[in-house]
């Protein structure tokens, strides 16, 4: 991406609710007046540069009709839109003038959002006698590698092949930006590329291995870098939980099952010992009779979100009234038996499920509202948009126990986030344990991705989970756990966004 492109993109992002520090960062990165070490002359620059980092990655991620909305209508469980615009989305008319615009914002908002992390990274590295506290120091850079890593997986994911192997291996994808200015970056190859987004990953670890959130701080800590309490909430940062998170996440995407599982045993186990997260109280979130004040995105298991002022408000224009592109959009009849709310359904055990009409989703004369993201001006848990969860973890331990034949295990890690949702009775209730092994894994991988479909729902996630189970399992697993979805899943190109026209027009990118 050219230096210039980006700079005008950031300050496009002035017009966005944001907190004070993050519009010192976002006026200083977007004005050629203010100079580098007037931000970057203080340790609050960093941070001030820091949240401007997380505030761009919530913009590429939940502004306007792009990001959240634009996944879920592709993929989700919706109603057939009448709107031009959505039925273009369902229909995967991706080429079409009004939607291919939509595109090519979603990818410059991010490039943009990775064009901020490169500029901390650059000017951390230049300026350590400003940064002098080695764990400070390290805190500020592995937050700002995992969130490189984070936004080129979810670009790759969204512009590019599931399947990184085989003959994609040698194919090109998103350019992997790692500098700040000069040159357009080239397209690297999906090999190559790999490596770098593995590197980032293994890099930011290795910077966050005295984290504070593992309980490995010096004895000044308090009164030295976190003076100010900066450090304190680290679930709003990319902490080491996070980040490892991030990597059983992306080694699930990448086939590498025994890896991913221990890695999201780890962060399951160490993260909770910690304090950082746990898993909900279902009863608790029932019992809070006002609808305004009940933690609906279940902030107690976020391992990250982003968490910025005005969130609430841009997600309520979808949420609960869920308006896309000027029109309402509601759940598909026939997905409520996902979320059933009576014994006709046949699935009881779902009937106290906090993700359904127990708390989530909403019934009006037209049909089912997702009440995720509704939330009080006054409530505590306004503005948290959940990145990585403690519920994918347990997904990822069960689907690596399906694969090696562990069913018992398999349903063991499904019951634990199913008893944190209200559900009593055990998967094991509806899925018959004495079937063939063959049987048991369709049974129980149907399960998973209805879990992640119930989870992910609202958030622009699901369409990634949709398309990795498309790709390397059985047709009959994604049709059975996605019945009521109207948009067509195969071929799963139909799940990709093409390049932006005018990135191939201007020879950014090759349109393959």
């Amino acid at each position: 991406m050219k230096k210039t492109t980006l700079v005008i993109l950031i300050a496009l992002g002035l017009s966005l609710p944001v907190a004070t520090s993050c519009e010192k960062w976002l006026e200083a990165t977007s004005s050629s007046k203010v100079t580098d070490s007037q931000l970057f002359s203080s340790r609050s620059g960093f941070h001030e540069a820091l949240n401007g980092v997380y505030l761009a990655m919530g913009n590429s991620m939940s502004s306007g009709t792009t990001r959240i909305t634009f996944n879920d209508m592709i993929c989700g469980p919706f109603a057939p839109a009448s709107n031009s615009e959505n039925k273009a989305l369902q229909q995967h008319a991706f080429k079409s003038a009004v939607i291919n615009k939509q595109i090519e914002s979603i990818w410059l908002s991010n490039y943009n959002a990775i064009a901020n992390i490169n500029k901390a990274l650059a000017e951390l590295e230049n300026r350590r006698d400003v940064v002098t506290d080695e764990l400070e120091y390290s805190l500020i850079k592995g937050e700002l590698l995992a969130a490189r890593a984070l936004v080129h997986f979810d670009l790759i994911r969204m512009y590019g092949y599931i399947d990184w192997g085989g003959d994609n291996e040698t194919k090109l994808t998103v350019p992997y930006v790692t500098v700040y200015g000069g040159d357009p970056t080239r397209q690297l190859t999906y090999a190559q590329t790999k490596e770098l987004l593995l590197k980032d990953i293994a890099d930011a670890l290795e910077c966050l291995k005295d984290d504070p959130v593992r309980g490995v701080r010096n004895e000044a800590f308090e009164t030295t870098i976190n003076g100010d309490g900066y450090w304190t909430n680290r679930q709003i940062h990319l902490n080491y939980y996070a980040v490892e998170a991030l990597s059983a996440r992306v080694n699930m995407f990448l086939g590498n099952y025994v890896q991913a599982a221990q890695q999201a045993a780890d962060v399951a186990s160490a993260a909770q010992a910690a304090g950082l997260v746990s898993l909900l109280d279902a009863e608790g979130l029932v019992k809070e009779s006002d609808m305004a004040m009940r933690d609906l995105t279940l902030s107690c298991e976020h391992l990250f979100s982003l968490d910025f002022t005005g969130l609430t408000t841009q997600m309520l224009n979808f949420f609960p009234a869920i308006v896309i592109n000027g029109q309402f959009v509601y759940l598909e009849t026939a997905a409520m038996a996902h979320f059933p709310s009576d014994p006709l359904s046949g699935r009881n055990d779902l009937y106290e499920d906090v993700r359904g009409p127990a708390c989530m989703l909403r019934y009006t004369a037209s049909g089912y509202q997702i009440l995720k993201f509704y939330a009080s001006s006054e409530s505590p848990y306004k503005d948290r948009l959940p990145i990585i969860r403690l519920s994918e973890m347990y997904y990822i331990m069960a689907e690596a126990a399906v694969l090696s034949f562990d069913f018992v295990g398999a349903a063991g890690y499904l019951d634990q986030v199913r008893f944190h949702r209200g559900i009593t009775a055990s998967v094991t209730t509806w899925i018959n344990m004495s079937e063939t092994a063959e049987n048991l894994r369709k049974d129980f991988l149907t399960a998973i991705l209805e879990e992640y479909l119930r989870e992910q729902m609202g958030e622009g996630q699901y369409v990634f989970t949709l398309r990795r189970f498309a790709d390397k399992y059985d047709k009959e697993i994604v049709d059975r756990a996605n019945q009521g979805t109207q948009v067509a899943i195969y071929p799963t190109n139909n799940l990709i966004y093409p390049y932006p026209q005018s990135e191939i027009t201007e020879g950014r990118i090759q349109d393959l």
